[in-house]
């Protein structure tokens, strides 16, 4: 026989996913005046490189790894003195063969997680993924409300005194250390 969650159980586990939902809501991090649209290619889809729309500028650390860019690397404040958070950035590949991201790990975090936006049933709902594929000659983009890191038991201490070093790790590439702003939403 299954017994009920306590009301406090509850309210506990509700106000954890809502604070997981908050730490990587689109409405966020969309920037004052602009209107949260993030091109054809969708929340992160891969990117038509072609495009003729010159992208926003997105503040956040950069990295280059072979034929692999790393650009606007973020990381939130956890809201609400939470210990878990999201980080974002871009993905260029330049070459010709994919690559892809398999796994993040950084001091700042007990753990990090490989995570995306899906729908199903009429829900959006977040989803841990294995890994994130970066196309030959593709753009991807991992943001609020799309495929993004998912930092749990992060240190705000950490968080505090500035750029967060994560290390990335690609199939093919290998790791990489991104230094990850600090940017409040």
């Amino acid at each position: 026989m299954t017994r009920p969650l306590a009301p406090a159980l509850r309210l506990l586990a509700a106000s954890t996913a809502l604070a997981l939902i908050a730490a990587c809501s689109p409405a966020a991090e969309t920037p004052a005046g602009q209107h949260g649209d993030h091109g054809a290619a969708g929340h992160g889809a891969a990117a038509d490189t072609g495009a003729s729309q010159a992208p926003a500028v997105v503040p956040g650390g950069s990295a280059q790894l072979g034929t692999l860019a790393i650009t606007a690397a973020r990381i939130r404040p956890p809201p609400g003195g939470r210990d878990v958070t999201a980080g974002y950035l871009t993905l260029t590949n330049t070459g010709t063969g994919p690559d892809r991201l398999v796994s993040a790990t950084s001091a700042a975090a007990a753990s990090i997680e490989l995570h995306a936006h899906i729908h199903e049933g009429g829900m959006m709902k977040m989803e841990q993924v294995p890994a994130i594929d970066v196309p030959a000659g593709g753009t991807v983009a991992l943001e609020p409300g799309g495929l993004h890191l998912m930092l749990f038991g992060v240190k705000p201490d950490v968080l505090a005194a500035g750029p967060v070093p994560v290390t990335l790790t690609f199939e093919q590439g290998g790791p990489v250390e991104v230094a990850f702003s600090v940017i409040e939403p």
